[in-house]
């Protein structure tokens, strides 16, 4: 498939999920599922209808970006007067106090094996 037809892909399901997304946040299902379900059923593992490489420059570079976005939206959304009280210093996370979720992450991405 062209760079063309993948981006008119991801654009239409990105038209869709917005178009949706009120409607889906009074469900059980969160967006993070959608679009991992959406990257399953489209790409290598599923109707492989996606061309993307992942070793592709100009991915890497989306996928960053998209993340800055995301974790910046994220932070900018957060009710303050929740957090304050959980505060503490940043060195006080140790190795051995990882969580499981960030020892599995650590694990699959390769670091740890």
């Amino acid at each position: 498939m062209s760079d063309y037809s993948t981006l008119a892909i991801l654009a239409a399901f990105l038209f869709l999920y917005s178009a949706g997304a009120s409607r889906l946040e009074k469900t059980i299902v969160n967006g993070a599922l959608v679009f991992t379900g959406f990257g399953i059923l489209c790409g290598p593992l599923g109707l492989n209808i996606l061309g993307l490489d992942p070793g592709a420059e100009g991915l890497r570079t989306l996928a960053e970006w998209t993340l800055a976005l995301v974790l910046f939206s994220d932070a900018a959304n957060s009710n303050l007067g929740v957090l304050k009280p959980s505060l503490r210093p940043a060195g006080t996370t140790s190795a051995h106090r990882l969580t499981l979720d960030d020892r599995l992450g650590l694990w699959s991405g390769g670091v740890g094996s």
